[in-house]
């Protein structure tokens, strides 16, 4: 998927002006009015994508905090405690190597 580019919007939507002016010249009404209508349809999507793209942006960070919370407030320090009492077990040493992979 490829983002909506803003420059390109703004440079369609001022084109649809330019042409609505010279059609009002030559008297075309109803090919006015649709463009009138397609513009205003494309700027509502635009903003939509502006909002859904804050919110993504909103989610990504607060999953990327919560993850952070978990894996160094809940995992890394139980498996520290098991790492201890246990030893080396081969199930304890993946879960570490997980773990370390989860944070870069």
């Amino acid at each position: 998927m490829k983002g909506i580019n803003e420059i390109k919007h703004q440079r369609l939507l001022h084109l649809m002006i330019e042409m609505q002016y010279k059609l009002a010249s030559d008297g075309e009404g109803v090919l006015i009015n649709k463009l009138q209508a397609e513009g205003e349809n494309l700027q509502a999507l635009y903003l939509r994508y502006l909002k859904l793209l804050d919110e993504v942006g909103t989610v990504v960070k607060d999953y990327e905090l919560k993850e952070r919370q978990v894996r160094s407030g809940l995992l890394s320090k139980r498996i520290r405690m098991l790492s201890k009492r246990g030893g080396n077990d081969s199930p304890i040493a993946s879960w570490i190597s997980t773990i370390n992979s989860c944070a870069r």
